[in-house]
């Protein structure tokens, strides 16, 4: 999206936004999902300087949802240990 923002394409700025807005909403980060839903219509509108606003928005809402995964020790990329069973599985 930040390349959408800065080279002003509108149309992907409106499709991640929507993507965002929804992968937030099924994590009930509420406040992320608005600020993407801003993004988004903003996005359609093609307002460029609404969309570099909202973009700001955005990252910081997303730094937030980060930090609380972190001090709260959510795991926010997969580990490694972990490995898939269902490959195995004839």
């Amino acid at each position: 999206i930040a390349l959408a923002v800065t080279s002003g394409n509108a149309s992907v700025i409106q499709k991640q936004a929507h993507a965002i807005k929804g992968g937030a909403a099924n994590l009930t980060a509420n406040r992320l999902a608005g600020v993407a839903h801003d993004l988004e219509r903003f996005g359609k509108a093609r307002d460029m300087d609404a969309c570099t606003s909202s973009f700001q928005l955005m990252t910081d809402e997303i730094d937030r949802l980060y930090e609380f995964l972190i001090e709260n020790d959510i795991p926010v990329v997969p580990d490694p240990t972990i490995t898939d069973d269902t490959s195995d599985q004839t």
